[in-house]
């Protein structure tokens, strides 16, 4: 089957899943953004030193 008439055949179960979906995305977005920021200065943070 292809994905995409996967989706098209059970439309009704992703819209009704649509909230949850959105939500978790929020949630990932709202951690991973913080923490590649946290990430970057560290490693800038730790090439400092070296130049």
């Amino acid at each position: 089957m292809v994905p995409a008439s996967g989706i098209m055949t059970s439309s009704d179960v992703l819209f009704d899943q649509l909230p949850l979906i959105a939500a978790v995305l929020v949630l990932s977005l709202s951690v991973t953004v913080p923490l590649c920021g946290w990430l970057l200065q560290k490693l800038i943070r730790r090439q400092e030193p070296r130049q």
